[in-house]
């Protein structure tokens, strides 16, 4: 399982986790997929939450999570997918006001990218991952928003 942490000046805080959920088939309960859910609270101590729905052979590692400024209720999350057995590549989404962007890519197509980070500076938002080159892990930035 993974955490991630997001507080504005408000004090709304978000954190966003993934965790392997089981599944039952037939009275048996099997290992199923990595999700994440998304948690929000006003007091720390009382939070709701939902499951973010990825496709069904997809799943969700290292989620983070950031608001795009501190006085904003907006946010955005970057996550590595695993969907079919492929390597990793690494996504981002925003929610905005009205709801949920549609998801995009970060790192590049074909790439096997992992353990992504996020950062917003002066109203920029950057993600960070690794990606690996030439049998060796590359550290990759790159702004996002």
């Amino acid at each position: 399982m993974d955490n991630s942490v997001a507080v504005n000046d408000r004090g709304l805080i978000k954190v966003l986790s993934s965790r392997k959920v089981a599944k039952e088939t037939g009275g048996r309960i099997t290992p199923g997929r990595w999700r994440s859910f998304l948690q929000t609270s006003t007091d720390g101590v009382n939070f709701s939450g939902y499951w973010l729905s990825p496709a069904a052979d997809e799943d969700v590692w290292s989620p983070k999570i950031a608001f795009l400024s501190p006085s904003s209720d907006e946010f955005v999350i970057v996550w590595e997918r695993h969907a079919g057995g492929a390597g990793g590549e690494i996504l981002g989404r925003v929610h905005y006001r009205d709801g949920w962007g549609a998801a995009f890519a970060i790192s590049p197509a074909g790439a096997i990218s992992a353990e992504p980070s996020l950062s917003v500076y002066k109203g920029n938002v950057y993600a960070g991952w690794q990606e690996l080159v030439d049998g060796g892990w590359k550290v990759k930035v790159a702004k996002i928003l």
